[in-house]
């Protein structure tokens, strides 16, 4: 009994001396499992920091994208406005000249009607006093007739 009772003891002393030499291991492994799940747990966190960060980048970027068509539209309808005022200037701007150029045409025609007006006016001034010397002329010499007539 004595024999089994010491076999026992060994067996027992070879199993606490296992479970000592596991547990150094097994409190080894239990540290580095708390630290991977640590380093995971850490892991993660900067994963969804970084699907945080990239949402508020794609969110910036989608605005951007927006504020840009907007200007590029503006721009757009600005370029159109300014081809057509354009147009509209080149177009009044022929016109203005058309007109400038018919307005020196009878301005032009005007002076020559003034000139021949002026020239009819100078002829008929001329021809009113030739006809005053020749009723004049005609007075004096009916004076003189009658005058004759009378001696």
């Amino acid at each position: 009994m004595r024999e089994q009772f010491r076999e026992k003891e060994e067996r027992y002393n070879k199993e606490v001396e296992m479970k000592q030499q596991l547990e150094l291991p097994l409190a080894t492994v239990g540290v580095g499992l708390r630290t991977v799940r640590n380093n995971l747990d850490q892991v993660v966190e900067e994963q969804n920091d970084a699907k945080l960060q990239l949402s508020r980048e794609q969110n910036a970027r989608v605005l951007q994208d927006g504020i840009l068509k907007n200007h590029l539209c503006k721009q757009k309808e600005i370029e159109v406005a300014n081809n057509r005022m354009n147009s509209g200037i080149s177009k009044s701007h022929k016109e203005e000249k058309d007109l400038l150029s018919k307005t020196h045409m009878w301005q032009d025609e005007i002076a020559m009607l003034r000139l021949e007006i002026d020239t009819v006016n100078n002829k008929n001034q001329e021809m009113e006093k030739k006809y005053c010397e020749d009723i004049e002329s005609i007075k004096k010499e009916c004076q003189s007739s009658k005058d004759h007539k009378t001696e």
